[in-house]
């Protein structure tokens, strides 16, 4: 008997995680850190103000860090000025499993050669040359190479007796996109039940564990310095469940006074929970350019808003109310829709975006198919981040179902978008530019970068390269047979476009694996690789489970980051113990394709499920 409620829980557990489908840069320090960190450097708790790095560093002094797929241009005039003629570079040393010798210097005569490090660790290069008098010099510069920090959200279920008791762990890690280890950046956070409940544990388990990796985000700092990162952080208990917009570095630990909790809400398990409206709740989290602020949507009482917080907490602002009227004004009557009340569908909240370092742009449904999961007219709202700024409408759509959109420097938008399905098809999800008619504010197309035919097609979750010239995203359109009976048969997989339209969409060389939605795609390395959500079946078809997945930019041998540990051990009276984990990479926020193919937020779920498992515990 025990043997069948452990089968039970694990059929449960892959049932669950079917449902979770819907959810949605240099440093010059004397010691040289370890290269098996994914910073490189442990001691640093602070980023400075800065954006993230490109594929190309400048080097400028003689010690510096550059991450592994960035190329070391070497400035060779601000670090031996002394040297002006018969300039000679060679590799003096190198990590012993690389292939850099002097011939892979380019420009090795010239003041600023550069070479591409193949391995984590030292490399160590010497100048020879003259000086005016005529006599000869010598200097060696140390680059690093240090491996890309990447965020993962984990949890650690173990259950004594599955139908039971249960106990939780959740954490924040960080890991190496080129293979370092993972490390937890915050406290563990533990929940234990009984009586029954394990199961219910379980549920809310991974719909706070997700939703928080999903709808979250993080800042790449320069080589050497801490990355960032914020997300919507869901905790249930029997008074009503919590959500808090939590922070943390990727140098950070528990007890770190970078690791905190910057803005919290409460749904109270005596409200009654209404489909389309939620009293109090953090939805989405994006860093602006330079990681010093967070936008975020906030409903408090009803009413959704847009805000900002500092990094460390300080400087927070309600900018604005997000909900439009379609008259070219905003109320703060409106709360974030979240579940389409005929179809019961996920829609939930597009994440915000920022234009530049100042300004945040949203985006609010209007009109009759508003809180449906069609919402085919939108508009685009920008705020600039200061204490009583005026929102301005910046476009108007119809007829398109959008999921997320980005600000492209030329002032146009990018968005994903369903177009209108005729009955009994799906529809056709295409990558569109737009801009907004100077006149009416009507949004018009520039271009279709996907140009999809064939019904069912898709084109999601996309992310902009740090230059914003290239869009990464999820691209699909085939029934994969081995997943034809899941929620999701669609086969989706990691492509790129540029988004001037010069090229057709391609797949990222040597990528394999059907995307996970929700856990879209992120650039990282200053540009140089792309971390992506992919569907792992390895423990059982009907149990697809997530993992975070790295690739050049240029493609190559995908190798995963996270896998997911599932376990059952044999218990003391002959039964079984589970024990696994759960590990979801960060994605490009909650987004709401509608649909069959929708994804939606995972927190709809938790508001709607979680209550009901509240009350029915209360109730005992």
């Amino acid at each position: 008997m025990r043997l069948l409620r452990t089968t039970a829980i694990v059929v449960t557990l892959a049932s669950l995680a079917g449902l979770a489908q819907l959810v949605a840069c240099g440093g010059d320090d004397e010691t040289p850190a370890d290269p098996s960190s994914p910073d490189g450097d442990a001691g640093t708790d602070a980023a400075p103000p800065g954006t993230a790095s490109g594929s190309t560093l400048t080097i400028s002094s003689s010690r510096a860090k550059v991450y592994l797929g960035q190329t070391a241009k070497i400035d060779g005039a601000a670090i031996a000025p002394e040297i002006v003629s018969k300039h000679a570079w060679t590799v003096v040393a190198a990590p012993s499993t690389s292939a850099i010798k002097t011939e892979s210097i380019q420009d090795a005569a010239m003041p600023t050669p550069s070479f591409k490090p193949d391995q984590l660790g030292l490399f160590t290069l010497q100048v020879s040359g003259a000086k005016a008098d005529g006599t000869t010099v010598s200097v060696v510069v140390i680059v690093e190479a240090i491996d890309v920090p990447v965020f993962v959200r984990d949890l650690h279920v173990t259950n004594g007796d599955p139908t039971l008791a249960a106990t939780s762990t959740t954490n924040t890690l960080v890991a190496g996109a080129y293979g370092s280890a993972a490390r937890a950046i915050d406290c563990p956070v533990t929940t234990s039940v009984d009586g029954g409940d394990g199961s219910n544990l379980l549920v809310q388990a991974i719909i706070g564990t997700r939703s928080g990796a999903v709808s979250g985000d993080s800042w790449e700092g320069p080589p050497g310095t801490p990355s960032r990162v914020a997300l919507p952080d869901i905790r249930f208990a029997p008074a009503g469940i919590t959500v808090g917009l939590t922070v943390a570095t990727s140098t950070s630990r528990c007890g770190a006074a970078e690791a905190k909790v910057l803005d919290t809400t409460f749904v109270s398990a005596n409200l009654e929970v209404a489909p389309a409206s939620v009293p109090n709740f953090i939805f989405n989290a994006r860093f602006s350019p330079d990681g010093n602020r967070i936008a975020y949507i906030n409903d408090v009482g009803g009413s959704a808003r847009i805000s900002t917080v500092g990094f460390d907490g300080a400087g927070k602002r309600d900018l604005s109310p997000t909900t439009a009227v379609g008259d070219g004004s905003l109320t703060t009557l409106g709360a974030t829709p979240i579940i389409a009340p005929s179809a019961a569908e996920v829609i939930g909240p597009v994440t915000p975006r920022w234009k530049d370092p100042t300004h945040v742009g949203w985006v609010s449904f209007t009109g009759e198919t508003a809180a449906l999961a069609a919402r085919e007219s939108w508009e685009l709202w920008v705020v600039e981040d200061k204490a009583g700024a005026q929102a301005e409408r910046a476009m108007v759509c119809t007829g398109s179902g959008l999921t997320h959109f980005d600000f492209l420097p030329d002032g146009t938008v990018i968005a994903a978008v369903k177009h209108p399905a005729e009955a009994e098809k799906l529809g056709i999800m295409d990558l569109v530019v737009y801009r907004a008619n100077a006149a009416t504010k009507g949004c018009e197309v520039v271009r279709n970068l996907t140009k999809y035919t064939v019904d069912g097609s898709i084109a999601r979750d996309f992310a902009l390269s740090p230059d914003k010239s290239t869009a990464a995203f999820f691209a699909g359109g085939a029934i994969d047979p081995d997943l034809g009976g899941s929620l999701f048969p669609i086969l989706t997989l990691l492509s790129t476009v540029p988004v001037n339209g010069s090229l057709a969409p391609a797949p990222v060389p040597g990528v394999t694996g059907r995307a996970d939605f929700g856990v879209g795609p992120r650039w990282v390395g200053g540009g140089t690789a792309i971390t992506w959500g992919q569907v792992d079946v390895s423990f059982a078809p009907g149990l697809p489970l997530s993992r975070l997945m790295p690739v050049p930019v240029g493609g190559g041998q995908p190798i995963a980051v996270t896998n997911n540990v599932i376990g059952a051990l044999p218990s003391g009276d002959g039964g079984l113990s589970v024990d696994y984990h759960l590990r979801f990479g960060m994605g490009q926020g909650c987004t709401a394709a509608p649909g069959p193919i929708s994804n939606g937020i995972l927190i709809a779920f938790g508001l709607l499920g979680g209550a009901t498992l509240i009350a029915r515990r209360r109730s005992r």
